[in-house]
Formats: C-alpha cells, sequence, structure tokens
C-alpha cells in the first residue's frame, strides 16, 4: 500500500508541475507533455477485455488457487521492482 501512495504523489507532484508549465508558465513545448492519442484510448478497452477473459480461461485450466497464485507472485514482483526503483 505505501508504495501505491508515494507513487500516487509523486505523480500528483509531476501533474501539477506540467500543469503550472503549460497554462501558468506558457512555457510547455509539445515534445515535453505527455499525451494520449486516440488510438492508445481504444485500446484500453480491448486490452481489459483480453485480460479478464485470460483470467477467466485461467481459472477454468489451472483452478482459482493457482491463478491466485500468479497473481500474487505477479504483484510481488512488481512492489520490488517499485520499492527497488525508489531507494
Amino acid at each position: 500500500m505505501l508504495i501505491i501512495a508515494i507513487g500516487s504523489f509523486k505523480s500528483l507532484e509531476e501533474m501539477l508541475k506540467q500543469f503550472k508549465r503549460v497554462h501558468v508558465e506558457k512555457k510547455a513545448k509539445s515534445e515535453d507533455i505527455e499525451t494520449l492519442s486516440w488510438s492508445d484510448t481504444l485500446q484500453f478497452p480491448i486490452m481489459a477485455g483480453l485480460t479478464l477473459c485470460g483470467l477467466y480461461f485461467a481459472m477454468q485450466y489451472f483452478g482459482n488457487d493457482a491463478v491466485n497464485y500468479m497473481l500474487i507472485a505477479y504483484i510481488a514482483l512488481g512492489g520490488t521492482i517499485g520499492v527497488k526503483s525508489m531507494i
């Protein structure tokens, strides 16, 4: 939980810096601003649907316990990498 809270605050700080640079100081170039294209936004529901279908079929094939262990391992790996990058 701590890694999520820290990441959220750091993301918020960066967003506020970009907002100030673009709207208050009027100093931003177009390549400095991170934006989503239309094709990126169309990929979100497709990827979400594929992920949910994949989880459904994984639970049918492997069982609930095995999928839970895989998800726990995935989250633990991501948390470990996140903590390592912060240190």
